[in-house]
């Protein structure tokens, strides 16, 4: 995988807000915490407080990347570099789909008049796996690693 392309800068004040938010509530968590919480204090789902903007030339540029450099690309403009530095999180990323067995890594086929994505060719041969737990561990890892044992091998478990 190549890295050699300009990375844009991450969005250093990217911050998190419950899905239960209510008027006036001024409550925003960093990645981090919401990472590590799982569910915000009111029961909520975290969502990014604001969605970058991807201009039609930005967009043209991320369809010509490989699917890794890709989220990465998408990843970086919700993790800030200052809680999940470059080298880190392109290393998660890499990680992350290593053990695919299809470099296509979501493959589309067609099957009839319909177009399906095989989500079924991670290490686990689960959707879930392609879909978020791949990312997610090493992501735990990265956070909490050395500070936390225990919950670095209960995110390992998810796997």
């Amino acid at each position: 995988m190549s890295w050699e392309e300009k990375v844009p800068q991450s969005n250093e004040s990217m911050k998190f807000i419950s899905t239960r938010r209510r008027d006036g509530s001024d409550e925003e968590y960093s990645f981090e915490e919401a990472l590590l919480s799982g569910y915000a204090p009111d029961g909520g789902l975290f969502v990014p407080s604001t969605i970058p903007r991807i201009t039609a030339n930005r967009m043209h540029d991320l369809s010509q990347l490989s699917y890794p450099r890709l989220a990465y690309e998408i990843l970086r403009m919700f993790v800030p570099s200052d809680e999940v530095g470059d080298e880190d999180l392109k290393c998660i990323v890499a990680q992350s789909y290593d053990e695919f067995d299809d470099r296509c890594f979501v493959p589309v086929k067609r099957l009839g008049g319909a177009y399906i994505a095989e989500l079924f060719h991670g290490p686990t041969y689960c959707f879930k796996v392609s879909a978020r737990i791949s990312t997610v561990s090493p992501l735990f890892d990265a956070m909490i690693g050395s500070t936390h044992p225990f919950f670095t091998a209960a995110s390992r478990t998810l796997e």
